[in-house]
């Protein structure tokens, strides 16, 4: 990363931490949640919107380790209200992720919480120019469609069984 990168990335955090606040939830649930998992870490965001926005109670899935197990990424729930009971479930497929949840009391009654993000397509830019190249109507629209289809189905195929795992 660069100082550039970090500049960047300090913006646009300030931009989601106003959004956030602006909201004034008691109850946040965030996926593909990046963090530094250090405390005292300038990229501890779990910690910064914890302690900055007031949420005493936090459950982070910790999915996917970066950066020599510094870094995570995952998905997140943040509570005002004392969470009694926390569970990750992960998912019985090739994607890296899980299936959390909290219970939360309120008033003497507990809620249960989950939340969770489902396989992407993983489309980069090629599938894109793909996509225009089919609107357009191009000789290479045939090619890229073969590429598109294979993603969409290994994609939809992966969310089927995630699916069923949250069902479950």
């Amino acid at each position: 990363y660069t100082e550039t990168d970090s500049l960047i990335a300090i913006k646009n955090n300030a931009v989601i931490f106003k959004k956030l606040r602006e909201t004034d939830a008691d109850v946040i649930c965030l996926q593909e949640f990046f963090t530094a998992i250090s405390p005292g870490n300038h990229y501890n965001l779990m910690d910064s919107i914890a302690r900055t926005l007031h949420y005493p109670y936090h459950y982070f899935s910790l999915d996917n380790p970066k950066f020599d197990k510094k870094f995570y990424d995952g998905s997140i729930i943040y509570s005002r209200y004392k969470m009694v009971d926390t569970q990750k479930i992960i998912f019985p497929t090739t994607f890296r992720g899980s299936i959390i949840k909290t219970g939360i009391l309120v008033n003497n009654d507990t809620i249960d919480i989950f939340t969770s993000r489902l396989q992407s397509v993983k489309f980069k830019s090629q599938e894109y120019q793909d996509m225009n190249a089919i609107k357009t109507g191009t000789d290479t629209a045939f090619k890229g469609s073969k590429n598109i289809l294979q993603k969409l189905r290994a994609g939809y195929s992966q969310r089927v069984a995630q699916v069923y795992a949250i069902k479950k």
